[in-house]
């Protein structure tokens, strides 16, 4: 609630965790889109801990390869399936950052189609299966991060087939200066109105 982001844009992430949480949402992963500083990353572990996931994220500077994501995910699997046969309902469940996605695709070593593998949604399946259903093995929830200068690269249009796509805006001047404004009450900063418009054209639409 306390990120300058379209509530509409909240609705709809919102009702994509509840119907992942039925069982009857159409993806496994969202995709969020934007510029550096937006809030991407934010966002993906309020995100989970709102809906009480254990996180856990991954960066295409540590992992890019095809063998190193599947190797990470099948042993995240392992651990979900080992919960659900224990019948550990009131246990976090796993939700999965993979952050720079685009950033996968600069040595090609088949990472990005190892993650579309794992996300695609089964042909002929109607719907997920609900996580906590202990006879089946739980669906993890990923939030793949993805800059917005990248978009139009034919593997990310391949990812962006697999998942609901929301696109984070920049922010405004007016926007810039209610987070400004925040910062200097609470750490008591004396700051001119000239100065924080310097701050904000300096910081070029980027939150940090």
């Amino acid at each position: 609630e306390d990120m300058n982001i379209n509530s509409g844009i909240l609705e709809i992430i919102d009702k994509w965790f509840i119907d992942f949480k039925n069982g009857s949402s159409k993806t496994k992963s969202l995709l969020l889109i934007g510029s550096p500083g937006v809030g991407k990353t934010t966002l993906a572990h309020l995100l989970f801990k709102k809906y009480n996931y254990i996180i856990k994220e991954f960066n295409s500077s540590d992992v890019r390869s095809k063998s190193s994501i599947h190797e990470n995910i099948n042993g995240l699997l392992s651990i979900a399936k080992l919960k659900a046969v224990k019948g550990e309902k009131d246990e976090k469940n796993i939700g999965i950052i993979m952050d720079e996605v685009d950033g996968m695709m600069k040595d090609d070593k088949g990472g990005m189609d190892e993650i579309i593998s794992f996300i695609k949604f089964p042909i002929g399946k109607k719907k997920l299966l609900i996580e906590n259903n202990s006879s089946q093995s739980p669906v993890i929830p990923v939030i793949c991060i993805c800059n917005i200068g990248n978009t139009k690269i034919n593997t990310i249009n391949n990812l962006k087939k697999n998942c609901l796509e929301i696109t984070l805006q920049d922010p405004s001047d007016i926007m810039l200066k209610k987070l400004l404004d925040k910062i200097i009450t609470n750490e008591k900063i004396i700051c001119d109105d000239t100065v924080k418009k310097e701050i904000i054209n300096y910081s070029q639409k980027d939150y940090r």
